[in-house]
This record gives structure tokens, sequence and C-alpha cells, in this order.
């Protein structure tokens, strides 16, 4: 099996130049032969994942809310990403994932070419 990262680095670098890694979470990838593209929510609190079949939601922390003080990233040390929702809806290896930018709304498209349209509930 092959590992890939999902990681989440800082927009701004710190003073050596470096953009430190924030969050991360290690996941399998089922092809081998493509690069999966993960997405954002609209609010950036939320990190859709490609997932074997469907696809996971990630967040910093259990209830979707973070917020971290650009000065405090030379402290923080990098931690896992939280898994709030699993989706599993398709018949081939979901590749790619969208979200909306007005609406709490993720597509999703896979290996055969279906596209699934997800509107997940995180409470």
């Amino acid at each position: 099996m092959v590992l890939q990262w999902t990681v989440v680095h800082a927009l701004e670098s710190t003073n050596d130049g470096q953009l430190p890694l924030l969050w991360y979470k290690e996941e399998a990838n089922r092809e081998r032969d493509f690069i999966k593209e993960v997405c954002f929510s609209q609010d950036g609190h939320v990190i859709c994942s490609p997932f074997a079949f469907g696809f996971r939601l990630f967040s910093p922390t259990i209830d979707c809310s973070v917020y971290v003080d650009p000065h405090q990233y030379t402290d923080m040390k990098p931690s896992e990403l939280i898994e709030v929702n699993t989706t599993i809806g398709h018949r081939s290896v979901v590749l790619t994932t969208r979200c909306s930018p007005v609406h709490m709304l993720f597509a999703s498209g896979c290996l055969d070419g279906r596209v699934c349209f997800n509107q997940p509930c995180l409470a």
C-alpha cells in the first residue's frame, strides 16, 4: 500500500523563510499513478480529501472551528488533523474534490468520470 500525506502549512513564512507545518494526516493512496486533489471549505476550517470510493473531511478541531494567530506559528507544533466525516458513494476511486464557495456543499469526482454532490452534516 502506498501512503501519502495531507498537510497544512502556514501562509506566512517564519524568520528563517520556512512555511511551518501546522497539521497533517497520513492517508492511503489506492491509485498510484494519480495525484489526489484536496480542497478547503469556504470558511477554510474543513479540508475535503478523496478517500477510496468517497472522501473524508478533516479539521484541526473536533468542532471545525479554528483560528491560529500568525504570530504563534513559530511556537506551534504540528498536530494530526481530526477526521470529522467520511462519505462513501462512488463505484470507482475518487481523485478530486471541490467545495462550493457559498454553501457547505462538496463535489467529488472519480476515475470513471462520475461526479457526486454532497452536503455533509458536521454536527
